[in-house]
């Protein structure tokens, strides 16, 4: 049976210090949905740009794409190569079909700063998107190893990545074991639903 590439998490987020359930919200009709967490004041420093990041953010929740890059160029001309803004304008860019010009940003961006687990994560979805699942599956593992204390939410999306990559390439113990291992960190009943259905999926791989 032809394994579907499940995108998962298309992390347009980067999840706050603080713990404030107020500050985060959902992109529409996704499943699972995206997760966008307000509340960025520990990675962009500039209260201008950080408005303006967090406008783009708001129009990315109504699937407005062109209006968040345009907020989103506006806060990087303010606070220039913040690796997060940085990796929120590749991500509009695939979503708005220009996948292959996202890619080549996230890698730009892994060379500007290769500590942030959501760009490998985000360069892998991408990558598995044009079916190389290979160059996925290294990119991906390359952030398990690179990425400097990424939060639970963040480490579940890159694990679960990193098991669809395994599937794809048809290594149906890695695949199981790293689903199990998001699922172990999950952080919400949705992403909790998706890894068993990886599971389930990786036990039937041949």
């Amino acid at each position: 049976m032809k394994f579907k590439i499940y995108l998962v998490i298309i992390l347009i987020t980067f999840q706050s210090c603080k713990k404030d359930s107020a500050k985060i919200i959902y992109n529409v009709d996704e499943k699972p949905r995206e997760i966008i967490a307000h509340g960025n004041e520990k990675y962009i420093k500039d209260k201008n740009a950080l408005k303006l990041f967090e406008i783009g953010l708001s129009n990315i929740e109504y699937k407005d794409y062109e209006k968040a890059k345009e907020y989103f160029l506006k806060a990087n001309v303010i606070e220039e190569n913040n690796i997060v803004i940085l990796n929120c304008l590749a991500l509009v860019e695939s979503s708005m079909g220009n996948n292959k010009k996202s890619i080549e940003m996230l890698y730009k961006n892994i060379s500007i700063d290769s500590s942030q687990i959501n760009t490998y994560t985000n360069l892998g979805q991408n990558l598995m998107s044009e079916k190389k699942y290979i160059e996925a599956n290294e990119i991906l593992l390359l952030g398990l190893k690179k990425s400097i204390d990424p939060n639970l939410h963040q480490k579940s999306g890159l694990l679960l990545n990193l098991a669809i990559s395994f599937k794809n390439l048809k290594q149906c113990d890695e695949a199981l074991k790293y689903a199990n291992e998001a699922l172990a960190i999950s952080q919400n009943n949705e992403f909790t639903n998706f890894a068993n259905q990886i599971i389930v999926e990786s036990k039937k791989c041949k």
